[in-house]
Protein backbone atom coordinates (compact mmCIF):
# COMPACT_ATOMS: atom_id res chain seq x y z
CA UNK A 1 0.00 0.00 0.00
CA UNK A 2 3.07 2.59 1.39
CA UNK A 3 5.60 0.77 -1.16
CA UNK A 4 5.42 3.45 -4.14
CA UNK A 5 6.59 6.28 -2.33
CA UNK A 6 9.53 3.77 -1.28
CA UNK A 7 10.54 3.94 -4.89
CA UNK A 8 10.91 7.09 -5.40
CA UNK A 9 13.65 7.04 -3.13
CA UNK A 10 17.90 6.90 -2.94
CA UNK A 11 19.71 4.10 -2.22
CA UNK A 12 21.14 6.43 1.28
CA UNK A 13 17.43 7.60 1.35
CA UNK A 14 16.00 3.89 1.61
CA UNK A 15 18.67 2.54 4.07
CA UNK A 16 17.88 5.38 7.00
CA UNK A 17 14.29 3.91 6.36
CA UNK A 18 15.25 0.68 6.39
CA UNK A 19 16.98 1.51 9.81
CA UNK A 20 13.97 3.71 11.19
CA UNK A 21 11.40 1.11 10.43
CA UNK A 22 11.73 -0.71 13.56
CA UNK A 23 11.03 2.07 15.63
CA UNK A 24 8.94 4.09 13.38
CA UNK A 25 6.26 0.66 13.95
CA UNK A 26 7.41 1.07 17.83
CA UNK A 27 6.44 4.51 17.67
CA UNK A 28 3.41 4.43 15.78
CA UNK A 29 4.34 6.12 13.38
CA UNK A 30 5.02 3.96 10.36
CA UNK A 31 1.87 5.41 8.34
CA UNK A 32 2.09 8.78 9.29
CA UNK A 33 5.96 9.23 8.38
CA UNK A 34 5.47 7.38 5.08
CA UNK A 35 2.77 10.42 4.31
CA UNK A 36 5.41 13.19 5.91
CA UNK A 37 7.15 11.57 2.97
CA UNK A 38 4.79 11.65 0.10
CA UNK A 39 4.24 15.79 1.17
CA UNK A 40 7.52 16.14 1.73
CA UNK A 41 8.51 14.84 -1.77
CA UNK A 42 6.20 17.14 -3.35
CA UNK A 43 7.06 20.00 -1.59
CA UNK A 44 10.64 19.44 -2.48
CA UNK A 45 10.18 19.40 -5.94
CA UNK A 46 8.13 22.50 -6.00
CA UNK A 47 9.39 24.95 -3.30
CA UNK A 48 13.31 23.27 -3.52
CA UNK A 49 15.53 22.11 -0.74
CA UNK A 50 17.87 19.71 -0.47
CA UNK A 51 16.25 15.87 -0.56
CA UNK A 52 19.02 14.77 1.60
CA UNK A 53 18.14 16.72 4.38
CA UNK A 54 14.30 17.12 3.96
CA UNK A 55 13.54 13.16 3.05
CA UNK A 56 15.25 11.75 6.16
CA UNK A 57 13.64 14.32 8.04
CA UNK A 58 10.65 13.27 7.12
CA UNK A 59 11.38 9.82 7.98
CA UNK A 60 12.86 9.86 11.38
CA UNK A 61 11.19 12.81 12.81
CA UNK A 62 8.79 11.13 15.05
CA UNK A 63 10.82 7.76 16.18
CA UNK A 64 11.24 9.22 19.47
CA UNK A 65 8.03 8.31 19.98
CA UNK A 66 9.48 4.52 20.07
CA UNK A 67 10.88 5.38 23.55
CA UNK A 68 8.40 7.74 24.61
CA UNK A 69 4.68 8.33 24.76
CA UNK A 70 4.98 11.99 25.77
CA UNK A 71 5.46 15.02 23.69
CA UNK A 72 5.66 17.25 26.10
CA UNK A 73 7.07 16.72 29.74
CA UNK A 74 6.98 19.83 32.18
CA UNK A 75 9.67 20.84 34.30
CA UNK A 76 9.60 22.02 37.57
CA UNK A 77 10.25 25.53 36.41
CA UNK A 78 6.57 25.12 34.41
CA UNK A 79 8.25 25.24 30.95
CA UNK A 80 7.29 22.46 28.84
CA UNK A 81 10.36 20.71 27.40
CA UNK A 82 9.88 18.79 23.71
CA UNK A 83 10.54 14.74 25.13
CA UNK A 84 9.39 12.84 21.85
CA UNK A 85 11.78 15.52 20.06
CA UNK A 86 14.62 15.38 22.24
CA UNK A 87 14.45 11.39 22.25
CA UNK A 88 14.20 10.87 17.94
CA UNK A 89 17.09 13.24 17.88
CA UNK A 90 19.28 10.95 19.50
CA UNK A 91 17.43 7.94 18.00
CA UNK A 92 18.18 10.17 14.38
CA UNK A 93 21.81 10.51 15.30
CA UNK A 94 22.21 6.99 15.91
CA UNK A 95 20.86 5.82 12.41
CA UNK A 96 22.44 8.94 9.89
CA UNK A 97 25.73 7.34 11.55
CA UNK A 98 25.14 3.52 11.21
CA UNK A 99 23.94 4.25 7.57
CA UNK A 100 27.00 6.64 7.03
CA UNK A 101 24.98 9.30 6.30
CA UNK A 102 27.36 13.09 5.53
CA UNK A 103 27.76 14.23 8.67
CA UNK A 104 26.70 17.92 7.62
CA UNK A 105 23.42 16.53 5.67
CA UNK A 106 22.87 14.40 9.42
CA UNK A 107 23.41 17.46 11.99
CA UNK A 108 20.70 19.30 10.07
CA UNK A 109 18.25 16.72 9.79
CA UNK A 110 18.59 16.08 13.79
CA UNK A 111 18.46 19.85 14.40
CA UNK A 112 15.58 19.85 12.73
CA UNK A 113 14.32 16.85 14.39
CA UNK A 114 15.06 18.60 18.02
CA UNK A 115 12.35 21.23 17.28
CA UNK A 116 10.02 20.27 14.84
CA UNK A 117 7.24 20.48 16.86
CA UNK A 118 7.86 23.64 18.24
CA UNK A 119 5.92 27.05 17.76
CA UNK A 120 6.70 28.92 16.16
CA UNK A 121 9.52 26.83 14.48
CA UNK A 122 12.78 28.27 15.35
CA UNK A 123 14.57 26.91 12.00
CA UNK A 124 13.70 29.46 9.04
CA UNK A 125 15.93 27.44 7.16
CA UNK A 126 14.03 26.67 3.40
CA UNK A 127 14.48 22.92 4.99
CA UNK A 128 12.93 23.17 8.00
CA UNK A 129 10.14 24.91 6.36
CA UNK A 130 9.50 22.90 3.66
CA UNK A 131 9.55 19.62 6.18
CA UNK A 132 7.32 21.45 8.56
CA UNK A 133 4.71 22.01 5.64
CA UNK A 134 5.44 18.12 4.98
CA UNK A 135 4.63 17.54 8.69
CA UNK A 136 1.24 19.58 8.86
CA UNK A 137 -0.27 17.77 6.24
CA UNK A 138 0.52 14.70 7.09
CA UNK A 139 -0.70 15.19 10.81
CA UNK A 140 -3.94 16.93 9.53
CA UNK A 141 -4.74 16.67 5.98
CA UNK A 142 -5.37 13.16 5.35
CA UNK A 143 -8.23 11.14 6.70
CA UNK A 144 -5.96 8.99 8.99
CA UNK A 145 -4.70 12.18 10.61
CA UNK A 146 -7.96 14.10 10.40
CA UNK A 147 -9.45 11.13 12.83
CA UNK A 148 -6.39 11.33 15.09
CA UNK A 149 -7.24 15.06 15.35
CA UNK A 150 -11.13 14.87 15.84
CA UNK A 151 -10.74 12.01 18.39
CA UNK A 152 -8.06 14.01 20.50
CA UNK A 153 -10.20 17.10 20.09
CA UNK A 154 -13.43 15.10 20.74
CA UNK A 155 -15.39 16.39 18.12
CA UNK A 156 -16.86 14.78 14.51
CA UNK A 157 -14.85 14.97 11.69
CA UNK A 158 -16.51 17.24 9.96
CA UNK A 159 -16.29 20.00 12.63
CA UNK A 160 -12.34 19.09 12.69
CA UNK A 161 -12.50 19.13 8.57
CA UNK A 162 -13.84 22.96 8.75
CA UNK A 163 -11.69 23.73 11.28
CA UNK A 164 -8.57 22.75 9.23
CA UNK A 165 -10.21 24.80 6.03
CA UNK A 166 -10.05 27.76 8.02
CA UNK A 167 -6.18 27.09 9.57
CA UNK A 168 -4.69 26.39 6.08
CA UNK A 169 -2.99 29.87 6.27
CA UNK A 170 -0.99 28.48 9.22
CA UNK A 171 1.09 26.33 6.31
CA UNK A 172 4.52 28.07 5.79
CA UNK A 173 4.63 27.23 1.57
CA UNK A 174 2.27 28.36 -0.82
CA UNK A 175 2.69 25.07 -1.97
CA UNK A 176 1.70 23.89 1.31
CA UNK A 177 -1.30 25.61 1.50
CA UNK A 178 -1.94 24.37 -2.24
CA UNK A 179 -1.86 21.37 -1.26
CA UNK A 180 -3.86 21.89 1.53
CA UNK A 181 -6.39 23.33 0.21
CA UNK A 182 -6.71 20.11 -2.69
CA UNK A 183 -6.51 17.36 0.51
CA UNK A 184 -9.48 19.29 2.04
CA UNK A 185 -11.48 19.27 -1.59
CA UNK A 186 -10.57 15.33 -1.49
CA UNK A 187 -11.38 14.64 2.22
CA UNK A 188 -14.80 16.45 2.23
CA UNK A 189 -15.69 13.99 -1.37
CA UNK A 190 -14.94 11.03 0.93
CA UNK A 191 -16.69 12.44 3.70
CA UNK A 192 -19.67 12.76 1.55
CA UNK A 193 -19.21 9.70 0.17
CA UNK A 194 -19.23 8.07 3.65
CA UNK A 195 -16.06 6.20 3.15
CA UNK A 196 -14.32 7.64 6.36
Amino acid sequence: MYGGVLKLLRPSHLEVWRLAKPYLIKARAYRHSIDALRFALKLLRIEGGDPDVVIPTAILHDIGFSKTRIKWTQTTSGSLIPKHMEEGAKIAEEILNEASYPKDKAREVVDIIRVHDLKPLPLQTLNAMVFKDADKLAGYYTMNGLRAYAKLRNKAISDVLSELEEAMDSLITETGRQIAKNQVRKLKRRLGRGTT
